[in-house]
């Protein structure tokens, strides 16, 4: 999973999800996913921030999206990212959860 950007707007952030396994992978599309199902964790200069993502867009509302080998995915978080994240003072790093357990991490990014 990388990260693909942050809207001029603010309140969307950008990944992209590939499946470089031999099998599909699944993950729950709520736009209100259950705690610790997807986890941005920022560190500030002073501190490490844990910023709880709940919403996808609406079109994934409700669903279990599938990913099959070899194919891509753009995730639009959305997300009111505090003042300092926007400022480029902090590095972060997204987790997802897939269904059955496994997390996929995002490389390490500045928003």
């Amino acid at each position: 999973m990388e990260y693909a950007g942050t809207q001029q707007s603010g309140d969307t952030v950008m990944f992209t999800l590939a499946n470089g396994t031999t099998q599909a992978i699944h993950f729950r599309g709520s736009p209100d996913p259950a705690p610790g199902k997807l986890n941005m964790i920022c560190a500030l200069p002073k501190e490490t921030v844990g910023y709880g993502q709940r919403a996808f867009e609406p079109a994934l509302k409700d669903k279990i999206i599938e990913i099959k080998p070899g194919e891509r995915m753009q995730l639009n978080l959305w997300a009111s990212l505090p003042p300092e994240f926007k400022n480029h003072k902090s590095r972060c790093q997204l987790d997802l959860t897939l269904e059955g357990g496994t997390v996929v991490e995002s490389r390490e990014f500045v928003p």
